[in-house]
């Protein structure tokens, strides 16, 4: 049942942002709404919290794949709620836009039914982590796609106020000039967001790990929204240029 809620909810957020993307960060000023009261350097902190509330309400007796999937959820969202929001907050002091109180619901309740998901879908895992020979490769891979999609979130906020040779008032268009020395590939492929298609990728090996029905609606969610942000802000791109 939370499968389908947390997929009907993640095609929901696809549909509305396929024509304007929702807006926060970049596209914060895409669209007027209501009680723009959420400064946009908080706003990725406070709509993944609810994720990790949920997540800590599991008490259920754990197998031992069951308790290592919990702990990277987890983390992922500890460092999406608290770790990446304060460096970047701290690095990123000049940005004053403001999101709408709306679209923080609307995102915040769409990662607290995630988090419950997950830690549902935790706790009906069974065996042990390492009983089929690839547990420990999708898992290796899940982390280094999280830490590669947390670096590239923290230095791009480093580039838009400590780039020398760009003015930082263009802080979106850093990312061609600046990171594609790091992603080069990834960049000459078209792919603008790297930060994005390692959350997919890391999603995709976490459902490979569980093959349950919950890592896959939460997949294609993550997927589906990603995907759409992702090809607004190579539209996005492509006018600056």
């Amino acid at each position: 049942m939370f499968d389908v809620i947390l997929l009907c909810f993640g095609i929901f957020l696809f549909l509305i942002s396929w024509y304007n993307p929702i807006p926060y960060g970049r596209f914060s000023d895409s669209l007027s709404l209501v009680v723009e009261i959420v400064p946009n350097r908080w706003f990725i902190a406070l709509a993944n919290l609810p994720a990790l509330i949920c997540l800590c309400f599991q008490t259920d007796k754990l197998s031992g794949l069951g308790q290592t999937v919990l702990i990277f959820i987890f983390i992922h969202f500890g460092m999406r709620s608290v770790v990446v929001p304060l460096v970047t907050g701290f690095i990123y002091t000049s940005d004053k836009k403001m999101v709408s109180v709306l679209t923080l619901l609307l995102v915040g309740a769409y990662n607290g039914i995630a988090g419950w998901t997950l830690a549902y879908m935790c706790t009906t895992l069974e065996g042990e982590m390492g009983d089929y020979w690839m547990d420990w490769p999708y898992y290796t891979g899940a982390f280094t796609c999280l830490a590669l999609n947390m670096y590239y979130d923290i230095y791009v906020n480093y580039l838009r106020c400590h780039c020398d040779d760009v003015n930082c008032t263009e802080d979106l268009y850093i990312k061609e000039r600046s990171l594609c020395e790091y992603f080069d590939l990834m960049f000459a492929l078209g792919i603008t967001s790297p930060n994005y298609f390692f959350e997919i990728i890391e999603w995709l090996l976490i459902f490979l790990l569980t093959w349950h029905t919950e890592s896959f609606a939460y997949f294609l969610s993550t997927w589906l929204i990603l995907w759409t942000r992702g090809l607004h802000i190579s539209l996005w791109l492509c006018n600056k240029s």
